[in-house]
């Protein structure tokens, strides 16, 4: 297999002893392959197509300087459609392609909960958060944060500071080794058990009973056990 692909990168003729076992269409395939991958320029930015003028995620990524060039220390990727697996690049589902990643990144300015983090966490991925999150409130109400969890103190900080905290997180991420990425997924995993469903039900029924005690037709409320 190595062959042909090396073959195919280096233009030179396949015979048929090496392509005997591959349909007609793969090796079609190929030739686009290798076609695109001899394309001059910086990568695009997007994997589909988009509005990049008109777009706020965009703008922001060209006024930074992140238009992949060669010289760019950081790339990016943008795949802008639902993950179902039939997306034409990465071809897995959102938690399959959630759990090959190193870090999630949701330094969200406002969540009232905050799914993706405790998602991410619980697939084995360590995660970022923020305190004007509620997932990440509970982490911090817990002590649970900086072990596969990472919480950014934003409530009442200047923007700037908040910003140069989070770029030496991922710097400091982007420093360890392959054992220790290992322990942080195992220990992330650990601590998103402590937002298991089973747990935080019961905070719900016990809301749910003494609104039910406030309310002046309670008697007509079922009382949740």
């Amino acid at each position: 297999m190595n062959r042909i692909i090396y073959d195919a990168l280096s233009k030179k003729t396949l015979d048929s002893e090496n392509t005997r076992f591959f349909t007609e269409s793969f090796l079609n395939e190929m030739k686009k392959d290798v076609i695109a991958f001899e394309r001059k320029g910086s990568p695009p930015l997007s994997t589909h197509n988009v509005d990049e003028r008109n777009n706020i995620l965009f703008g922001a990524l060209r006024e930074n300087g992140l238009l992949n060039r060669e010289e760019d220390l950081v790339k990016v990727i943008v795949e802008p459609v639902y993950l179902d697996g039939n997306d034409g690049f990465i071809e897995l589902e959102y938690y399959d392609a959630m759990a090959g990643c190193h870090l999630g990144l949701f330094p969200s300015y406002y969540e009232p909960w905050g799914y993706t983090p405790l998602e991410s966490a619980a697939l084995g991925v360590p995660s970022v958060t923020t305190d004007l999150s509620g997932f990440g409130m509970f982490i911090k109400s817990k002590h649970l944060e900086n072990n596969g969890l990472y919480v950014l103190d934003r409530f009442n900080r200047d923007e700037e500071k908040a910003i140069a905290d989070f770029a030496k997180l991922l710097h400091e991420f982007s420093k360890t080794y392959h054992t220790q990425r290992v322990e942080l997924k195992l220990a992330a995993k650990k601590v998103s058990a402590n937002a298991d469903w089973n747990i935080l039900i019961r905070n719900y029924v016990k809301a749910y009973n003494l609104a039910a005690t406030k309310d002046p037709i309670k008697k007509t409320l079922a009382k949740v056990n």
